[in-house]
């Protein structure tokens, strides 16, 4: 049984661990952004290297969580990877997703773990 002065423990504990949890999970993001960049530079089809150069991962905070973003500004970045009507795709940051999805996934399963065990930062 919870007791009312017990209840502002629990809420502070409960509060301690979800800020754990995010802080681990953002940290894990930059990580895997980080080396979804890598292998997306990786698998980019090269002619003069200027779109495999472009791309880059950013991670934002967005309200409680945040959001990694992967790619290239360059306006015909979207045709090399899905194609167009006279030339096919030649795709290199879905495959590089694909490749690492796994990696994500066990990432943040550790960035969870470790926050639930308060063993600090992944």
């Amino acid at each position: 049984m919870i007791r009312p002065e017990g209840a502002a423990a629990v809420s502070e504990g409960l509060a301690d661990i979800a800020n754990a949890v995010r802080h681990n999970l953002t940290a894990a993001l930059v990580l895997e952004a980080e080396a979804l960049q890598t292998e997306a530079k990786r698998r980019c089809p090269v002619d003069t290297g200027t779109l495999r150069d472009s791309i880059h991962a950013a991670v934002q905070a967005r309200g409680e969580g945040a959001q990694a973003t992967i790619g290239s500004g360059l306006e015909y970045a979207a045709a090399v990877e899905l194609g167009t009507l006279k030339r096919l795709p030649r795709p290199y940051l879905a495959p590089a997703f694909r490749a690492r999805r796994s990696a994500l996934i066990g990432r943040v399963r550790q960035a969870v773990r470790h926050a639930l065990k308060r063993e600090g930062d992944i």
